[in-house]
């Protein structure tokens, strides 16, 4: 069977309630396998989770930790993270031509 210009695929999707912000959305929005929120409502969550002083204090104990900075620094040495920075330059260099900045603007 062939498909020609007149056929029309319908491609069915899958809709969830959020248990949070209670707005249904498709599945793609969640997390694999899991009964939580959304992925926006567990963003904020985690977002709002990290703002707390004492989390703070041990987030910034912990990347102080030796063998932390170490992993850190050989991680920064893969080819996927060159490749992750060369991007942001670029897109980074594209956004100043489009907004014609200088670095006096910034």
């Amino acid at each position: 069977m062939s498909a020609d210009s007149n056929d029309v695929f319908v491609q069915s999707v899958v809709m969830r309630l959020c248990s949070r912000c209670k707005v249904e959305k498709p599945e793609s929005e969640f997390y694999v396998g899991q009964k939580r929120p959304c992925k926006e409502c567990e963003r904020a969550r985690m977002r709002q989770y990290r703002q707390r002083p004492e989390v703070k204090a041990n987030i910034k104990e912990y990347n102080q930790k030796p063998e932390v900075k170490e992993k850190v620094k050989e991680k920064s040495k893969t080819p996927e993270a060159r490749n992750r920075l060369s991007a942001r330059k670029k897109w980074a260099n594209q956004m100043y031509k489009l907004l014609k900045l200088t670095e006096a603007d910034y």
